[in-house]
């Protein structure tokens, strides 16, 4: 905090003396001072504003009892001043409701705030002075309170933190085709009826279309079995073998299918999850309620003991529950093939309509021109309505720094979107929005929004939580946060230069780590940018180094 002694009152008196003032302004010692505290000591803009908290010390024997005193700040820069709220003090006789000085001395407070112009990097805070006695007002010279405005922290870039969609495109893609039949009750033998025939036909059907597609490539044939949860837990596991045994020799028996020894075959005893989903599924009306009651058995048995018992009252488990768990399942799995991304660029200049949603996204994620990502993110959203497709547009419309049209585009996108909600907040940081930005970022659960949440807190002054969100991310808000939070050394050290703001910032750090041939050097690569440069001739980052 800086502290200013003034003798402003003491020195207006005795010039008074020799005139007309009254015989009250005489009595002021000429050895008292007024001292003004200024804190913080070096002004600075926060959140695009400059504020000062100011400490007003009267000694005793100051202020006359009968004086009141009016004092009104103001920032005084280059080509123009912002003047701020009046503030008066008043003497003991007064009677008013200002803030009193009695002759034993005071000590009070006052706040000033000033928005934030352009220009004021080279100013300095003052305090007009007048003073009044009885009908007359006596103009006092003004106190010079603090020097500069420290704008360090709107090197900040506000372009935000924001990334594309993933285009979900697999070139291997994973197929699996399922098709069961039904066994009576405790029994493994297959019915020879229409209902098992179609359903291993269908099976056999389902290989020769994988295999007939020279995409396809099956990867393994399997017989799955169960049986229902009523017949004990050790009679189930050996029936479901003997069922997945029965059902593969069908297979071979019925559609002359190749050799059963190439399908692995498993039992899996009774089948709970089976039970339960086939009960969720019923329209049995107390089946919430039979749900919690088995809910309440973790042993196997005495579940199972529960289920035989619920049957007798529920004939709709018997009916339509247990048959459909009395169960072999056929499962073939294939994988597909697809085009590789030299292949998809060549289909999409010859052959566009040929791709589908996902192959057009990822030829347009790998399109380094933004025009051409554009194209085919347009494409999508024509063909498809994608949604990955139009939000993908707000972020190349970002990318061309068209905030109005990624606008327009994320309105097109779910509003629960996490990552529509962090580039809508950008959109909002870049055209100076920050509290919309912030309920954007706030809600978004990305780490980009993170990211954002750290660059806002950098502009409010929050500068060791912005340190802490930016942590890690190696981004130039990352180095300019730790050297705000006074972590000067790891400021210096996660910077590597390449731009001129990066050099201009390397030379702030090297300004307060006191190293004048580091300011020089950087500012000299810093300010072959016009604006760096004006704006270094104006920072009290360098008002010992010019």
């Amino acid at each position: 905090m800086t502290l200013t002694k003034f003798t402003t009152f003491a020195v207006a008196v005795l010039c008074l003396v020799s005139s007309c003032a009254p015989a009250a302004v005489r009595n002021v010692s000429r050895k008292n001072t007024l001292a003004v505290g200024c804190e913080p000591s070096q002004l600075a803009v926060i959140d695009g504003r400059v504020d000062a908290h100011l400490t007003l010390t009267f000694p005793e024997g100051y202020f006359n009892p009968t004086a009141m005193l009016v004092l009104t700040p103001s920032i005084v820069y280059d080509g123009g001043k912002r003047v701020g709220k009046p503030v008066i003090f008043q003497g003991s006789d007064i009677r008013a409701n200002y803030k009193v000085v009695p002759i034993e001395g005071a000590v009070h407070t006052m706040d000033v705030s000033f928005g934030y112009i352009k220009g004021m990097e080279q100013s300095c805070l003052e305090l007009g002075c007048v003073m009044v006695m009885g009908q007359k007002k006596y103009a006092l010279p003004s106190i010079k309170v603090a020097d500069g405005c420290n704008v360090t922290n709107n090197l900040a870039d506000l372009g935000g933190a924001y990334k594309y969609k993933d285009d979900g495109y697999e070139q291997v893609s994973h197929f699996k085709a399922e098709t069961t039949i039904q066994y009576a009750v405790n029994s493994a033998e297959v019915r020879d009826n229409l209902a098992n025939r179609t359903a291993i036909n269908a099976y056999k059907q389902q290989i020769a279309d994988f295999t007939s597609d020279e995409r396809f490539t099956v990867t393994g044939t399997e017989v799955v079995a169960y049986a229902s949860p009523e017949g004990g837990e050790k009679f189930n596991a050996e029936l479901s073998d003997k069922r997945a045994k029965t059902a593969v020799g069908a297979l071979a028996r019925m559609s002359k299918a190749a050799n059963p020894d190439e399908i692995s075959q498993r039992g899996l005893g009774q089948d709970w999850e089976g039970f339960k989903d086939a009960v969720e599924q019923s329209d049995i009306q107390d089946k919430n309620l039979i749900l919690r009651l088995l809910e309440m058995y973790s042993d196997p048995a005495e579940r199972e003991a529960e289920i035989r018992n619920l049957s007798e009252i529920f004939e709709e488990l018997k009916t339509e529950v247990f048959p459909a768990l009395r169960r072999a399942t056929y499962i073939v799995k294939a994988d597909m093939v697809g085009l590789n991304d030299e292949q998809l660029a060549d289909a999409a200049l010859h052959s566009l309509s040929s791709l589908g949603e996902k192959e057009i996204l990822r030829v347009a994620a790998n399109e380094p021109d933004l025009d051409s990502k554009e194209f085919y993110y347009r494409v999508a959203t024509q063909r498809f309505q994608s949604d990955v497709a139009f939000y993908n547009l707000a972020v190349v419309a970002l990318e061309k720094d068209k905030n109005v049209v990624a606008r327009a585009y994320l309105k097109t996108s779910p509003d629960e979107d996490a990552d529509v909600l962090n580039a809508r907040g950008v959109v909002e940081m870049r055209a100076g929005e920050y509290e919309k930005a912030m309920e954007c970022f706030s809600v978004a659960t990305c780490p980009e929004a993170k990211l954002n949440i750290g660059t806002l807190q950098i502009l409010k002054g929050e500068y060791a939580c912005a340190a802490e969100a930016l942590e890690g991310s190696g981004t130039f808000n990352e180095a300019l946060a730790d050297l705000l939070a006074g972590n000067v050394d790891a400021a210096w050290e996660k910077l590597d230069p390449k731009t001129p703001k990066e050099n201009y910032l390397k030379a702030v750090i090297a300004a307060r780590r006191g190293d004048a041939q580091g300011v020089g050097k950087y500012l000299k690569l810093a300010t072959s940018d016009p604006e760096l440069k004006e704006r270094a001739a104006k920072d009290v980052e360098f008002v010992n180094y010019r």
